[in-house]
């Protein structure tokens, strides 16, 4: 082998390399989830800095938790959120659902035939917001997550796909 085939092998193996290891499975969210989308610890309420850590949250006792982002400002904030995080999902989920944009569905996505309404109730899960209609329908998102976020994508996709006969198919 040449000394170009060589630097050229060596090259591609330093990029792959270099690429598995800025998509180590600890840094990507799960399938459907979202990137953390808070500037802030969780924990500390610090602002994050580069050298923030990105978690995949796993094996917690709340479902709802399991495939969600988190970034952390310290190993010690990420410890205290996996022995309690209880105590700061809450306060997470509601900046998460603060900062979010408007919301681009109005029925619910487990009743699908129910509008949504002032008094709708929102659920944070893996890092995205999703409005339901009353309680029973978030006691239901929460057996099945990954459902009713399958039903949210298809529901957000099929709204956003143009009409037929619209303008786009005149020509």
């Amino acid at each position: 082998m040449n000394l170009s085939a060589r630097c050229s092998l060596a090259f591609a193996s330093f990029a792959l390399a270099a690429g598995l290891a800025m998509a180590a499975p600890g840094d990507q969210p799960a399938a459907g989830g979202a990137p953390y989308p808070l500037d802030t610890c969780p924990v500390s309420g610090e602002k994050l800095g580069a050298d923030a850590k990105a978690v995949v949250l796993a094996g917690m006792k709340d479902p709802m938790l399991n495939g969600t982002q988190v970034k952390f400002c310290c190993g010690k904030c990420e410890a205290a959120f996996k022995a309690d995080p209880e105590k700061y999902a809450g306060k997470m989920n509601d900046a998460i659902a603060k900062a979010a944009p408007a919301y681009p569905l109005k029925k619910c996505i487990v009743m699908g035939k129910e509008d949504l309404d002032a008094d709708a109730k929102t659920v944070v899960y893996q890092n995205r917001v999703y409005k339901l209609c009353c309680g029973r329908c978030v006691g239901k998102f929460q057996k099945d997550p990954a459902k009713f976020a399958k039903e949210y994508d298809a529901q957000v996709a099929a709204a956003q796909a143009p009409a037929p006969g619209g303008a786009s198919d005149k020509k």
